[in-house]
């Protein structure tokens, strides 16, 4: 008997070491198992694993072929590649500045600044052009140009026409709309940008072919008076406040003089904010050649305890330029707001105005300025909606009077 469960000791330590080994050598080669780098698939085979490919039917992915075979990846290569070297149209997001409530804002300083500002952008245009006509026959100047006449129509043809042949001079009709090659011939190309911003000193870390395309809005490889002014403003904002020698070509001489101290006006509490309130009243004490007209302050309507109307304009500039804080604008964003009114006001494609040539104050005036025609409109419902007031309660006495009378 002892014998027996000795033999039945043995056997179950035996079992139980071989349990214990092929325990170890599993965890084993699951630890081997996980060592092992993950199998890459290739491009086809995530397709595969991604779609029924073989249920395809004939029609339903006429690429598929071309995906598999890895064309479709190098069409797509050439193609970003040469819209890449093509201009492109974009929206201008700022188009709406000093317009809405906020025009009637800058009819108010149209007095005081339009003419300096619209000058001071003519200025820059004309300084830039000059440059460019110096240099455009330069056959260095030309090669450097990726938008050049002959690179557009080759781009945007594919090779199909010379763009150096008389024939293909207005060629790009097909591409742009209203196309002028004569006014086009008259904007400023992306060389004439370089050489201005290093010789202007308006020199920036930004990406400069970047930036050119940012502001070429029609795409047409070049920037016309409105967009290359526009260029001006935002790429120059961070030397707004800074002396520099050259105030022919920078906005320093029209923000220290005029602008700036408009702003140090109206920032009352000294914490280099203004809000609505401090703009209008501030503003009200602005010197202006002629009160009486264009004026913020002429429509004055009993509305409650309101008296004055055109508060909304202050308002409307507030809000469309207040980026940094809500209901408020610092120095910074005053400079550009005021900027971008008058260069949305003042600044088209082919002209820069210095008077009323583009406002529209015909649409908001009459008689020169005199009558702000909304107000009119108001003071006109008011009275009307006063007189039909007394004629109702008139009514309603004559109504209860004969009413009486009946009775008695």
């Amino acid at each position: 008997m002892k014998i027996f469960y000795k033999i039945l000791t043995t056997f179950c330590l035996f079992l139980i070491t071989y349990s214990i080994r092929q325990s170890i050598q599993k965890d084993g080669n699951n630890k081997k198992n996980n060592n092992k780098k993950p199998v890459k698939l290739n491009f086809e085979d995530k397709i595969k694993a991604l779609f029924n490919i073989d249920d395809v039917e004939e029609g339903e992915c006429n690429q598929l072929d071309q995906i598999l075979n890895g064309e479709f990846d190098k069409k797509k290569t050439k193609e970003d590649l040469n819209a890449g070297n093509l201009p492109r149209p974009k929206e201008n997001i700022w188009k709406d500045y000093g317009k809405g409530d906020s025009a009637y804002l800058f009819d108010h300083l149209d007095d005081v600044l339009q003419n300096l500002v619209a000058t001071k952008f003519d200025t820059l245009y004309k300084g830039a052009f000059e440059k460019q006509e110096k240099t455009k026959t330069t056959p260095e100047t030309t090669s450097q140009d990726p938008y050049s006449y002959k690179n557009l129509v080759n781009g945007f043809f594919q090779g199909k026409y010379d763009g150096s042949l008389e024939e293909n001079k207005n060629r790009l009709n097909e591409i742009y709309k209203d196309f002028s090659r004569e006014k086009w011939e008259g904007y400023l190309n992306f060389p004439t940008i370089k050489e201005i911003v290093n010789e202007w000193r308006w020199d920036s870390k930004l990406d400069l072919k970047k930036v050119f395309d940012q502001y070429d809005y029609n795409g047409d490889g070049r920037l016309d008076r409105q967009e290359f002014i526009l260029f001006s403003i935002f790429y120059n904002k961070d030397n707004f406040g800074k002396k520099t020698n050259d105030l022919k070509y920078s906005y320093e001489d029209l923000i220290s003089d005029f602008i700036d101290p408009m702003f140090l006006f109206m920032d009352c509490d000294k914490n280099n904010e203004v809000n609505a309130e401090e703009m209008w009243k501030g503003l009200k004490k602005l010197k202006r050649k002629n009160n009486n007209t264009y004026s913020l302050y002429s429509c004055k309507l009993m509305l409650d305890m309101e008296k004055e109307y055109r508060t909304n304009a202050v308002n409307d500039f507030i809000l469309l330029n207040s980026k940094k804080k809500d209901a408020v604008v610092d120095k910074e964003e005053f400079r550009i707001g005021i900027l971008l009114g008058f260069w949305n006001r003042q600044v088209k494609p082919d002209k820069i105005s210095t008077n009323d040539e583009f406002t529209q104050k015909g649409e908001r005036w009459t008689s020169e300025g005199i009558n702000d025609k909304f107000c009119l409109s108001i003071k006109f419902f008011m009275k009307e909606s006063t007189k039909l007031r007394k004629k109702v309660k008139e009514d309603m006495t004559k109504n209860k009077k004969t009413e009486n009378k009946k009775v008695n």
